[in-house]
């Protein structure tokens, strides 16, 4: 992978996906859990984000400062993250839910897409991230089913699933998805593909949760011509969001702790 900046910048951005998701669910749980071991399950969902962000960029770094530069140096335009990894909420236990449960199936395509990449390093980190990643979308879809047992969860589920289910569009509008494909000769996949395939594993959980399905799927691939997290251009929520996880870094870039 060394020499391969195609799959390079395709890994630096999914690592930047696992860091932003498992940092907000970390501030999650000093905020609200419905108790003790939802907490402590948040936690440790937090933890394997984090640590996919990680080994993914252990596959191409040669040490921890070149990590950190990567995930806390880099000005707010050269970040690649996606809005959906990005959404932040104010207490709001059914967005909470909705986000993890939409986020979990589209990297679950992605996970997909990387096993067809002809690189046995990434393998290695693949195969262990789609274990943890089922246990998780297992989880989400297990609350969502709790909370969606009555009218007002319902109802709750369905306001969080409008604002969150658009931003899959700006998941999979993502250039480099055409660039890898043509890079290793996967060339009937595409963008619109993976679009479609995450739809058809989400809308059915949709349904089965009571839910109306938001956005037509024609609606969703037009969009994939919109231009957001990808090209660096972030929600209104990315700035005091960055500025907080990146303080202490940018105070001392240089500092080795430990």
């Amino acid at each position: 992978m060394q020499e391969n900046t195609v799959l390079i910048d395709f890994v630096n951005q999914w690592a930047e996906d696992e860091f932003w998701v498992g940092h907000l669910l970390t501030k999650k749980i000093y905020e609200y859990g419905p108790d003790l071991e939802e907490n402590i399950a948040i936690g440790s969902i937090s933890q394997d984000e984090i640590g996919h962000c990680r080994m993914l960029l252990n596959l191409h770094t040669t040490g921890e400062k070149q990590i950190d530069h990567l995930i806390y140096g880099k000005p707010p335009e050269q970040i690649k993250v996606s809005r959906l990894a990005e959404y932040w909420y104010e207490y709001d236990w059914a967005r909470l839910v909705m986000k993890q449960l939409i986020y979990d199936i589209c990297d679950g395509v992605r996970l997909s897409f990387g096993g067809e990449i002809p690189d046995s390093g990434l393998q290695d980190v693949l195969r262990l991230m789609k274990r943890e990643e089922a246990v998780h979308l297992e989880h989400w879809m297990e609350w969502a089913l709790l909370i969606s047992e009555d009218s007002q969860g319902q109802s709750l589920l369905q306001k969080a699933a409008g604002q969150i289910y658009p931003l899959i569009s700006d998941f999979f509008a993502d250039p480099l998805i055409e660039r890898v494909s043509a890079e290793y000769g996967l060339n009937s996949v595409s963008a619109k593909l993976l679009l479609k395939q995450c739809l058809d594993e989400l809308n059915p959980r949709l349904i089965q949760l009571g839910l109306s399905i938001p956005c037509p799927e024609q609606e969703m691939i037009g969009n994939l011509s919109v231009q957001g997290g990808r090209y660096g251009l972030h929600s209104s929520g990315f700035m005091p969001l960055y500025n907080e996880f990146t303080l202490v870094y940018r105070q001392n870039p240089d500092m080795v702790w430990g």
